[in-house]
C-alpha cells in the first residue's frame, strides 16, 4: 500500500495478515490457505508457542548449569577451608594456648566460610545483573527491551541458602580445628 500511494515500482506481495471473523473460522482458514502451493498460512501463536517451549528447554538447561555449578563451588569451599585448617594447626594451637577455647576456634573457622559463602553469593548476584545488563543493551539495538535491574523476590532466598550451604561446607573443617590438640602442633618442627 505504501508504494501504491507513493506511485512506485510494487513488489510482489510477500505476506499478509489475516484475521478472521471468528477464532472458530482459523483452522478452516489455515487448512484452505495452506492447499495452493504458492501460499503458506502461518499461525503466529502456533509459531510464539514454539519459541516459548524452545525457551523453556533452553531455561532447564541453563538450571541443570547452575546445580552443578554450585556443588562445584561448595566442594571449592570445603576443599579450600579444609586445607586452610590444615595449613593453620600451628596457628590453631598458638591460640589454644593463649586461651582460645575449642567453641571460639570453631567459632571463627565457621565464620570465615559464611563470610566466604556471602562475599561470593553477593559476587555472584551483582555479577548476574552486570552481564544481564551488557546484554540487555545489546538485545536493546534489536528492539528488544529488558530490565536487568529487576530483582527477584527469590534472590534474597538464594542468598540466604548460599551463605547456609557456604556455612555447612566449613562445617567439617570446623570440627576439625575444634579437635585440634595442642601439644601435637606445638612441637618443635625440626
Amino acid at each position: 500500500m505504501n508504494e501504491v500511494a507513493r506511485k512506485m515500482a510494487i513488489k510482489p506481495l510477500t505476506a499478509v495478515l489475516v484475521r478472521p471473523k471468528r477464532m472458530s473460522d482459523l483452522p478452516s482458514l489455515h487448512r484452505e490457505l495452506n492447499v495452493a502451493a504458492e501460499t503458506q498460512a502461518v499461525l503466529p501463536s502456533g509459531v510464539l508457542l514454539t519459541i516459548f517451549n524452545m525457551m523453556a528447554v533452553a531455561e532447564d538447561v541453563l538450571t541443570m548449569i547452575l546445580a552443578i555449578v554450585g556443588v562445584i563451588v561448595l566442594l571449592y569451599v570445603f576443599v579450600s577451608m579444609y586445607s586452610a585448617t590444615l595449613e593453620r594447626r600451628r596457628e590453631i594451637a598458638t591460640m589454644r594456648a593463649l586461651g582460645a577455647r575449642r567453641t571460639t576456634v570453631l567459632g571463627i573457622v565457621l565464620v570465615e566460610s559464611c563470610a566466604l559463602a556471602a562475599a561470593g553469593g553477593v559476587g555472584g548476584i551483582l555479577g548476574g545483573h552486570a552481564v544481564a545488563y551488557l546484554a540487555g543493551s545489546l538485545l536493546a539495538r534489536s528492539g528488544l527491551v529488558a530490565n536487568p535491574f529487576l530483582f527477584n523476590v527469590l534472590e534474597p532466598a538464594v542468598l540466604g541458602s548460599i551463605i547456609l550451604l557456604g556455612t555447612l561446607a566449613g562445617l567439617l573443617p570446623a570440627i576439625l580445628a575444634y579437635r585440634t590438640e595442642v601439644a601435637e602442633n606445638l612441637a618443635p618442627l625440626s
